[in-house]
C-alpha cells in the first residue's frame, strides 16, 4: 500500500470516528479466522473492527459471519476479498453501525447480499468499494432493514450483480437517510445489474437526503429503476453533479420504467429544488420515463436540470415522467433536448392531467420527439403560471403538440419572450396545442417554420386564444388542416404582430377561429396562403366583431394573401356562415388592404370605415365578394379618408343581399374616393349578381372630394353596376352633386344611366378664377412618392408623369422587404472576405515549417463561388463572383526569425435574385507580419491588417427606376496564431494550431434613392474577436532528386464573439391623399451563426533550383460550413525562395 493511500485512509478514519462517535475499537484482525471470531464476540457490542496492518490485503478462506450487534468496519484502505464461492460476510437480521475505508470484492451466493449480508446500518457507508460480487438480492450488500447515515464520499459499487431479484449494488428492505453525497464526483454506482428492479441501488421505503456529486452510469434493471429504484417518498433533492448516464430499465421484462432513476412516490425538496443541477443523459427505458421517473409527483422546482439523450421505448417521458399530482414549482433554466418517447411527451410527461404549477421559465427543449403520441417537448394537463423566455426547437409528435402538449386546463399566466422554431405534429398545433384556452396573452414570441398535418400550424387552442402583442408567425404551415399559424374556437386582440409566409391546406392561411371579439392594431399580413377559404383569416359560424386599427404613422397591413376559393384573385378575410362586424380605419393610422374579403354562407355582416376623425384612412383593393343565398352584408363608408386600388371591386354573387352606404350622418367628414389608374369600365360596387333587397344608400350629408390621386385623370367612371339593386335616381344624385367639392384641377358628378351610375371626371383649368397648368402644381402626394419637394423647379414633362404613374401602379410587396437585405449581405460578405484577406498565412503557398530560407516572394489569384443565402432566416437569394489576387514576401532576420508584408485587390460582384440589384465591392488589403518558428517546434506569428472596400450599390427594384449609391468600410484588425509542427514517416508534417484576432469595422450610413423607394443603412463601428482552433497534415511526395508533389488537409474549428448584427431600414413611400407621413418598413438583419467548421485542402507541385533556391505552385479550396450558410473559396498561389 503507497504512504498516499496510508494518509488517505487515515484522513477518513478521522472522519469516521466523528461520524461513530462515541464508538471505540474493540478488536483488530488480520485474517479470516480472527475476523469470524470477533464478529461472534460478544464482549464487541457497538465497536469498530480493524484490519490490520493498514492497507492489507485479506483473502478469505470461506465466509465469517456473527451476530454482535453495532459493529462498525474500518478496513484501514484495505481490502477483504473472496473467490466467489461463497458470501464474505454474514451479519443475518443483526444491523451494523457503519463500513469505512475498505473494498470487498468476489462475493457470490445464490442468496443475497453478495458481499455483506446483515438487519441494517446506522451510520452508513464511507470511503468504501463493493466489486464483483453476486447474489439473489442485493449483489453488493442486502439490508433486509433501515439503512440510516447515508453513503458518503469515495464510494464504488461496480459490477455487482443481483441474479434473481434487485438491487444489483445495494438492497435496502426498509428506508434510507442520509442521502448519497460524494466529493468531487467521487460516489460512483457503475455497471451493476438486476433481473428484477434497481440495478444499482433498491430502497423498498422511503430515501432521504441529498444526491450529489455521484454517478449512477451504466447500471441495468430488468423491470423499474436502471440506476435508483425508491419504493416510497424521496425527500431531498437531485443536486448539483448527480449523474445518471447510460442506465436502462426493463431489459429482462420489457416492461420496466426509469431507465436513470425510479421513484413510486412523491419526490419533495426538503429545502431548496427537487432537482437542481442534475444531468440525466443517455438513459433508456423499457416503457415510461427513458431518464427518470416519480409516481407521486414533483414537490418544489427544477433548476438547471439537464435530461439530455434519454428514451421511453413503449410509453410517456422520454426525458421524464411525472406521475399523479404533477410539478408544484417551476421548471427554471434547464435543458431537454433529444430525448424520445414511444408514448406522449418526448421530454417531459405529466400523467393524469398533471400540471406545472409555478410555469417554465428560460428553458431548452430542442430535438425531442413523441413519434407515436402528442408532446414532442412537453405533455401537461396545464401550465399554471406561464411560459417565459422558453425555446422550443425541432420538436416532433406523432399526434398532436409538436413542441407542447396541454390539456383542457390549458395555459394561464401567458407566453413570453419565447421561441418556437421548426417543431412538428402528426395532427394538430405544429408549435404548441392547449386542450382548453391560452390565458395571459402571448408576447415577445416568435413561431418560426414550425409544421401541423393537422390544424394550427404554430399553435392550436381548442378553446379561446388571449390577447397577443409582439408576436412573429413566419412561414408556418398546416399541411391539411386549418390555420397555417393559429386555429382556435375564439380570437382575442392582435396588435404589433407579423403574420408572412404561412400556408394552410384547409381555411385560412394564418389564422382559423370560429368565433372573434378582436381588434388588430398595427399588424401586417404578408404573403399568407389557404387552400381553401380565407388567405388571412377565415372566420366560421361563431361570429363576432373585429376592428382594424393603427397608431399614428402606423399601419395594419394586408398584402399578397391568396386561398384557393377562386372568388377573388386574393382574399384576407372570409366570413363564414357566422355575423362578423368588421369595423375598418378606427384610429390615428391607417389600413392597408390590399387584399379582398368575402362574406359567404349565410352570414351576415357588417363592415363600416368610421376614423371619428382620428386622422386614419384606408387603402382597399382586390375583388371583394358576398356570396350564397341567404347571405346579407351591410358595407358602411361613413366618414373619413377611402382609397380604393385599382383593382377594389365589391360585388355580391349567387343572389345574396348587399347594401352599401356612401356617407355618414349631417357633420361628417368627407368621403375622398381615389381612382388612381383604374379601369373607367371596372365597377367599384357591382350590385349585377346580387339578390333581392340589395341597395345602396347616399348619406344624408355625403361630402364627396374629387380624385386627389398623384395623376387624376378625365373620364367617365363606372362607379356602380346596378343590376336589380335599389339605387338613387337621378334627382338624388343631383342632391349630393352639390356637395361634390373641386380638387386641384378638376371636378366630379354622378350620373345615373339606366341601372348603373358613374362618376364625371371634367378638367377645369382655372382654380379661383386664376388660369394655371395641371403640371405646374406641387402635390403633396408626389412630395411623399419622391420624399423632396419640385416647388420652384422645372416639374416633370409628361413622358416622365406616364412612366411614374405607370412604375407606381402596382408595387410588389416583396421588393419593398427585400430592398433592405440588398445592403445588409453587401454588408455582412465585406466583413467575411476582409476577414479572410486579412489572415496572412491564407495566401502564401505554403509556409515553411522553420524560417530557414533567405528572401521569399509569393502571390495568388482567388475566386469565392457558391456563397448560399440564408434564406430560411428571411434573407434574399443572392448569386456573387470574387476575383481577386495577393502580392507578398518575408525575409529571415535569424535562424528563426522572419518578417514579411503583404498587399491585395479583390473586385465582387454580386446580384441579387427576383430585386433587379447588384452590389459592385473594389477591395484593398494590406498587412505586415512576423513570425517566430523552430523545426519540429512551436511556430508563432503575429500580423496586422488594413482592408478598404469601395462598394457601388445598383437598384431597381420591380422595374420602379433604377438608382446608384455608394459607399466605403473600413476594417483594421490584428491577430496572433500559435502552432506546433510535428513530423511523421520521414516526410510528412501534423501541425495543431490556435489563433485569435479582433477586428475593427467602420460601417458608414448611406441613404439610397430610388423611384417611390428609400433604403437607408444605419452606420456603425463594431469590434469583435474570431477564433480558431485546428490542425494541419501534409506529407511531401519526392517525384523526382528535384521535384516533390505535397497534398494538404486542415481542418479547423471558428467561433466569433461580437459583432454579429447589422441593420438596415427599407422605407415604402405609398402616397397618400392628405399628404401625410409616408409609410415605412424596417428590416432587421439576423444574428449569423456564431461557429463555423473550415475544411481547406491544397496540392502544392515543387522544384528545386540551383543555389538553393526552390519554387512552388499550388492549389487550395476551402470550404466555411455554418448551420444555415456556407462560404466556398479557391486560391492559386506561386511562391519562389531565394
Amino acid at each position: 500500500m503507497s504512504p498516499r493511500k496510508t494518509v488517505f485512509g487515515l484522513w477518513f478514519l478521522m472522519v469516521l470516528s466523528c461520524w461513530w462517535a462515541p464508538a471505540v475499537l474493540a478488536a483488530s484482525f488480520t485474517d479470516t479466522a480472527s475476523l469470524d471470531a470477533a464478529l461472534k464476540d460478544a464482549g464487541n457490542v457497538d465497536g469498530v473492527l480493524q484490519l490490520t496492518p493498514p492497507g492489507a490485503n485479506l483473502v478469505l478462506t470461506g465466509p465469517v459471519g456473527g451476530s454482535t450487534d453495532g459493529l462498525s468496519l474500518d478496513g484501514q484502505a484495505g481490502m477483504v476479498l473472496g473467490n466467489n464461492t461463497f458470501r464474505l460476510m454474514d451479519m443475518g437480521a443483526t444491523g451494523l453501525g457503519g463500513v469505512a475505508n475498505i473494498e470487498m470484492s468476489n462475493g457470490r451466493t445464490t442468496g443475497n447480499g453478495g458481499a455483506l449480508l446483515a438487519g441494517g446500518l446506522s451510520a452508513g457507508i464511507v470511503n468504501s468499494a463493493f466489486r464483483g460480487n453476486q447474489a439473489a438480492n442485493g449483489g453488493g450488500v442486502y439490508l433486509s432493514g433501515n439503512f440510516n447515515g447515508g453513503i458518503r464520499t469515495n464510494i464504488h459499487f461496480d459490477r455487482n450483480t443481483a441474479a434473481g431479484g434487485n438491487g444489483g449494488g445495494v438492497y435496502v428492505g426498509g428506508s434510507f437517510s442520509g442521502g448519497i453525497r460524494g466529493l468531487n464526483g467521487d460516489a460512483h454506482f457503475d455497471s451493476n445489474t438486476a433481473s428484477g428492479q434497481g440495478g444499482g441501488m433498491y430502497v423498498a421505503g422511503a430515501f432521504s437526503g441529498d444526491v450529489s456529486a455521484n454517478y449512477f452510469a451504466d447500471n441495468k434493471a430488468g423491470n423499474h429503476g436502471g440506476g435508483l429504484y425508491v419504493g416510497g417518498d424521496f425527500t431531498g433533492s437531485l443536486a448539483d453533479y448527480a449523474f445518471f448516464i447510460r442506465n436502462s430499465a426493463g431489459y429482462q421484462t420489457g416492461v420496466g420504467d426509469g431507465g436513470g432513476l425510479y421513484v413510486n412516490g412523491r419526490l419533495i425538496a426538503s429545502s431548496g429544488a427537487a432537482v437542481q443541477g442534475a444531468v440525466v443523459q443517455n438513459n433508456t427505458a423499457a416503457r415510461s420515463g427513458g431518464g427518470a421517473y416519480v409516481g407521486g409527483g414533483i414537490v418544489g422546482d427544477l433548476i438547471d436540470a439537464q435530461f439530455v439523450s434519454n428514451s421511453a421505448q413503449n410509453a410517456g417521458g422520454g426525458g421524464l415522467y411525472v406521475g399523479t399530482g404533477g410539478v408544484s414549482g417551476r421548471i427554471v433554466n434547464g435543458n431537454f433536448t433529444a430525448n424520445a418517447a414511444g408514448g406522449d411527451g418526448g421530454g417531459i410527461y405529466l400523467d393524469n392531467g398533471g400540471s406545472v404549477g409555478g410555469g417554465i421559465v428560460g428553458t431548452a427543449f430542442a430535438r425531442n420527439s413523441a413519434l407515436q403520441g402528442d408532446g414532442g417537448a412537453v405533455y401537461a394537463g396545464s401550465v399554471r403560471s406561464g411560459i417565459a423566455n422558453v425555446d422550443f426547437s425541432e420538436n416532433v409528435a406523432g399526434l398532436r403538440g409538436g413542441g407542447v402538449y396541454l390539456g383542457a386546463d390549458g395555459l394561464n399566466g401567458g407566453l413570453v419572450d419565447s421561441r418556437f422554431f421548426s417543431n412538428q405534429a402528426g395532427a394538430d398545433g405544429g408549435g404548441l396545442y392547449a386542450g382548453g384556452d391560452i390565458a395571459g396573452g402571448i408576447s415577445g414570441t416568435e413561431f418560426t417554420g414550425n409544421s401541423a398535418r393537422g390544424g394550427g400550424g404554430a399553435l392550436f387552442a381548442a378553446g379561446a386564444l388571449s390577447d397577443m402583442d409582439r408576436v412573429n408567425f413566419l412561414n408556418n404551415r398546416a399541411l391539411v388542416g386549418s390555420g397555417g399559424a393559429v386555429n382556435a374556437t375564439a380570437l382575442g386582440n392582435v396588435s404589433n404582430t407579423l403574420f408572412s409566409g404561412n400556408q394552410a391546406g384547409g381555411d385560412g392561411g394564418a389564422v382559423a377561429v370560429n368565433s372573434v371579439d378582436t381588434t388588430i392594431k398595427n399588424g401586417f399580413f404578408l404573403n399568407n396562403y389557404a387552400e381553401g377559404k380565407g388567405g388571412v383569416f377565415y372566420i366560421g359560424t361563431g361570429g363576432g366583431s373585429v376592428s382594424l386599427t393603427a397608431d399614428a404613422d402606423q399601419r395594419t397591413s394586408f398584402l399578397a394573401n391568396a386561398d384557393g376559393t377562386k372568388l377573388a384573385l386574393n382574399n384576407s378575410f372570409y366570413i363564414d356562415g357566422g355575423h362578423v362586424d368588421l369595423d375598418m380605419g378606427r384610429g390615428a393610422g391607417s389600413i392597408f388592404l390590399y387584399d379582398p374579403l368575402t362574406i359567404a354562407n349565410g352570414s351576415i355582416s357588417t363592415v363600416t370605415h368610421d376614423d371619428g376623425g382620428d386622422g386614419g384612412y384606408v387603402y382597399w383593393g382586390g375583388v371583394n365578394t358576398v356570396a350564397g343565398a341567404g347571405t346579407a352584408a351591410t358595407v358602411r363608408f361613413a366618414r373619413g379618408h377611402v382609397q380604393f386600388r385599382p383593382d377594389y371591386v365589391l360585388r355580391a354573387v349567387d343572389g345574396a343581399m348587399m347594401k352599401v352606404v356612401l356617407g355618414g350622418a349631417v357633420g361628417s367628414e368627407n368621403l375622398a374616393m381615389d381612382l388612381h389608374d383604374r379601369d373607367p369600365g371596372l365597377a367599384i360596387i357591382d350590385f349585377t349578381r346580387a339578390g333581392a333587397g340589395s341597395s345602396l344608400t347616399l348619406g344624408s350629408n355625403l361630402v364627396v372630394v374629387a380624385p386627389r390621386s398623384l395623376l387624376p385623370q378625365v373620364g367617365k367612371y363606372l362607379l356602380v353596376a346596378g343590376g336589380t339593386a335599389a339605387i338613387p335616381d337621378q334627382a338624388g344624385l343631383d342632391r349630393v352633386n352639390g356637395s361634390i367639392t373641386e380638387s386641384h384641377e378638376y371636378k366630379a358628378r354622378f350620373l345615373r344611366e339606366g341601372d348603373n351610375i358613374y362618376l364625371i371626371m371634367v378638367y377645369t383649368p382655372t382654380i379661383g378664377g386664376t388660369v394655371t397648368q395641371n403640371t405646374q402644381r406641387t402635390l403633396p402626394t408626389l412630395e411623399c412618392f419622391l420624399q423632396r419637394t419640385h416647388t420652384g423647379q422645372d416639374i416633370l414633362s409628361g413622358d416622365a408623369f406616364d412612366r411614374l404613374k405607370a412604375d407606381l401602379g402596382s408595387v410588389p410587396p416583396e421588393a419593398v422587404l427585400t430592398l433592405g437585405w440588398v445592403s445588409l449581405d453587401t454588408h455582412r460578405r465585406v466583413v467575411e472576405q476582409a476577414r479572410r484577406m486579412s489572415w496572412a498565412d491564407s495566401r502564401t503557398a505554403g509556409p515553411a515549417p522553420a524560417e530557414d530560407h533567405g528572401l521569399r516572394l509569393w502571390g495568388g489569384y482567388l475566386g469565392s463561388f457558391g456563397q448560399s443565402a440564408e434564406a430560411r432566416r428571411g434573407y434574399a437569394g443572392y448569386d456573387a463572383d470574387s476575383n481577386g489576387f495577393v502580392l507578398g514576401l518575408d525575409w529571415t532576420l535569424g535562424s528563426n526569425w522572419s518578417v514579411g508584408a503583404y498587399g491585395g485587390y479583390t473586385h465582387t460582384d454580386t446580384s441579387f435574385r427576383g430585386i433587379n440589384a447588384d452590389a459592385e465591392s473594389s477591395s484593398g488589403h494590406f498587412g505586415v507580419f512576423s513570425r517566430y518558428a523552430v523545426p519540429q517546434g512551436p511556430r508563432f506569428t503575429l500580423d496586422g491588417a488594413y482592408s478598404r472596400h469601395g462598394n457601388t450599390l445598383r437598384r431597381n427594384p420591380a422595374g420602379l427606376g433604377r438608382s446608384e449609391s455608394a459607399f466605403a468600410h473600413h476594417i483594421s484588425s490584428v491577430g496572433l496564431e500559435a502552432a506546433y509542427d510535428l513530423t511523421f514517416l520521414g516526410r510528412g508534417r501534423i501541425a495543431p494550431a490556435a489563433s485569435v484576432r479582433h477586428i475593427w469595422l467602420r460601417q458608414p450610413g448611406v441613404t439610397e434613392h430610388g423611384g417611390p423607394f428609400d433604403t437607408r443603412t444605419e452606420g456603425r463601428h463594431t469590434r469583435f474577436f474570431t477564433s480558431m482552433l485546428g490542425a494541419s497534415v501534409d506529407y511531401r511526395f519526392r517525384l523526382t532528386e528535384s521535384a516533390h508533389l505535397t497534398p494538404t488537409l486542415e481542418l479547423g474549428w471558428r467561433h466569433d464573439y461580437g459583432g454579429r448584427r447589422l441593420r438596415s431600414v427599407a422605407s415604402f413611400t405609398e402616397g397618400r391623399m392628405d399628404g401625410g407621413v409616408c409609410p415605412s418598413f424596417r428590416v432587421h438583419s439576423r444574428p449569423r451563426e456564431n461557429d463555423a467548421l473550415i475544411v481547406r485542402t491544397g496540392l502544392e507541385f515543387g522544384r528545386a533550383l540551383p543555389g538553393g533556391r526552390d519554387w512552388g505552385l499550388r492549389l487550395s479550396y476551402m470550404r466555411e460550413e455554418r448551420r444555415r450558410s456556407s462560404d466556398d473559396v479557391m486560391w492559386a498561389a506561386l511562391r519562389v525562395t531565394f
